[in-house]
C-alpha cells in the first residue's frame, strides 16, 4: 500500500492531488492518505469531502500517541532516532535559525506520523506532495519504518520554500515534477546526477468533464467577458489586472471581469477597484467550488491570469480544456503549455499596458478567439489528458516496483 502526505488534504487550490488519487484508486492500486492538517469541510469542493472520513490527520496531535511514538522510537530505534535529529540539525538552510527550528517540529511530527503508519501495518511506500514540509516528514518516517520514500515537487515548495532539496532527491526513491522548468529548476539546485531520478508528469484534465460549450467565444451579448481564477495572493498580481481593466476602460471597451477566489489581499483589491473607479466593470466573486465553477466558464470569452510567480497552474488547463482563449504571463512552466500566438497570448510579469492591449486584441478579433479556443483544446486534448498523465505515474510506480506489473 502507498501512503500519501500532504499538507493540507484535500485542499480546493490543488483538485489535481485529490483527482489523482482517485484515478489511481479506480485503476486498483491500494492508496491511503495522510495530512498535516485538515481543512475546514465548508473550504472545500463536494467532490472531495468524501476524503475527510477515510484520512488520517496529524494535527491536532493525540498527545498520549504523540510521545508514546516517541518513547518507543527512542528506545527499539535510538540509533535511528539521534541520527535523524543530527541529520535534520546539520543541513545547510538558506534561513539557518528558522528552518533548522521548523524541521526539529518537523521531525517531531514525523515520529507521531512513523507510528501511525506502523499501526496500519502495510504500507510500503510513501510518497509526498510538495518538497517542503510534507517531503521532510516522508523522509523521517520512511527512515523509521525501514522503506522508500518519494515526493512530487510543485511550485513555491522548489524555489522559495526549500528545505535541503538536494539530500530529499538523493535519498528518494524517485522525484516527479509537474513541468520541465521544475525539473531543471531542481536539477540546478542538485546536479545532473540525479536527472535519471526525476521525472516529468504533468497534471492532467479530465477531458470529458472539462468540454466546451456549443457556444463559440464572443457570444456574450456585446459584452467581452473577462475571467480570472486563483487565491488573491500576492504572487497572483491580481492588481495589475484590474489596473489594466482601468486601460480597457479608458479605451472604451464594454467589458465585465470576474475574479474568482479567496484569501489576504481581497480588502485592498476592492479598495483599487474603488479607486479606479471600476465597481460596475471588476468583481470579486469570492471563493467557488469545482462544481460551480464551469458556468463561469462557459460564460467566459477570455481567461487572464496576470500571475508573476507560477509554475503551471490548472485553471490554464481547465480554461483551454473548455475552449476559453487564454492571456497568461510567460515564466515558469506556462510557456510549456501556451505558444504565444497559437494558442494563447503571453505577456511579460508585471507588463500591465502589454496585458491590456492583448485582451484589447483579442476583444477586437472574434476569428482569432475562435483560433485560440480551438488550438487550445487541441494541446490539452494531445499533451494535458489526464488518463496518459495517470499512465506515466504507474509506469514510474511500475519501474520501481512500487506497485504490480499488472496494474492497470
Amino acid at each position: 500500500m502507498i501512503a500519501i502526505i500532504n499538507n493540507s488534504f484535500p485542499g480546493l487550490s490543488a483538485t489535481f492531488i485529490y483527482r489523482e488519487i482517485i484515478e489511481l484508486k479506480r485503476r486498483g492500486v491500494k492508496i491511503i492518505t495522510y495530512s498535516i492538517r485538515r481543512p475546514d469541510i465548508n473550504s472545500i469542493s463536494n467532490e472531495s469531502r468524501h476524503f475527510l472520513d477515510t484520512t488520517t490527520y496529524l494535527l491536532p496531535v493525540n498527545l498520549f500517541l504523540f510521545f508514546k511514538a516517541h518513547l518507543y522510537f527512542l528506545l527499539f530505534r535510538p540509533f535511528q532516532y539521534l541520527n535523524t535529529v543530527f541529520f535534520l540539525l546539520t543541513r545547510k538552510y538558506d534561513n539557518p535559525l528558522k528552518d533548522r527550528r521548523r524541521t526539529i517540529f518537523h521531525f517531531c511530527e514525523a515520529v507521531y506520523l512513523a507510528k501511525l503508519m506502523q499501526r496500519e501495518g502495510n504500507i510500503s511506500h510513501i510518497h509526498a506532495h510538495y518538497a517542503s514540509h510534507p517531503a521532510t516528514l516522508a523522509l523521517v518516517a520512511a527512515r523509521f519504518l525501514g522503506i522508500n520514500y518519494s515526493f512530487t515537487g510543485h511550485a513555491s515548495d522548489i524555489w522559495t520554500d526549500r528545505l535541503f532539496v538536494k539530500e530529499k532527491v538523493h535519498s528518494a526513491k524517485f522525484v516527479i515534477t509537474c513541468t520541465i522548468f521544475g525539473r531543471n529548476y531542481i536539477l540546478n539546485l542538485v546536479g545532473e546526477g540525479y536527472s535519471n531520478k526525476i521525472r516529468t508528469v504533468y497534471h492532467g484534465i479530465d477531458l470529458k468533464r472539462f468540454s466546451p460549450s456549443e457556444l463559440t467565444p464572443g457570444s456574450s451579448c456585446g459584452i467581452l467577458r473577462i475571467l480570472n481564477i486563483g487565491r488573491l495572493s500576492p504572487e497572483k498580481a491580481h492588481a495589475n489586472l484590474i489596473k489594466a481593466c482601468r486601460l480597457l476602460k479608458d479605451n472604451g471597451l464594454n467589458f465585465q471581469c470576474d475574479i474568482i477566489g479567496d484569501g489576504p489581499l481581497f480588502n485592498s483589491l476592492n479598495g483599487l477597484i474603488l479607486e479606479l473607479d471600476l465597481k460596475r466593470e471588476v468583481r470579486l466573486l469570492g471563493k467557488v467550488f469545482q462544481e460551480n465553477i464551469f458556468g463561469h466558464f462557459l460564460e467566459s470569452d477570455i481567461f487572464v491570469l496576470s500571475s508573476i510567480r507560477e509554475n503551471l497552474p490548472n485553471v490554464l488547463l481547465e480554461s483551454m480544456a473548455m475552449g476559453v482563449p487564454v492571456i497568461a504571463t510567460e515564466l515558469a512552466g506556462i510557456p510549456e503549455l501556451i505558444k504565444d500566438g497559437s494558442n494563447g497570448f503571453l505577456t511579460p510579469p508585471g507588463d500591465i499596458s502589454c496585458l491590456a492591449s492583448r485582451i484589447m486584441r483579442l476583444a477586437n478579433d472574434h476569428g482569432l478567439r475562435q483560433g485560440y479556443s480551438e488550438n487550445g483544446r487541441k494541446t490539452v486534448e494531445e499533451h494535458f489528458d489526464q488518463s496518459r498523465s495517470i499512465d506515466k505515474i504507474l509506469e514510474i510506480y511500475k519501474y520501481y516496483e512500487i506497485v504490480d506489473q499488472d496494474s492497470a
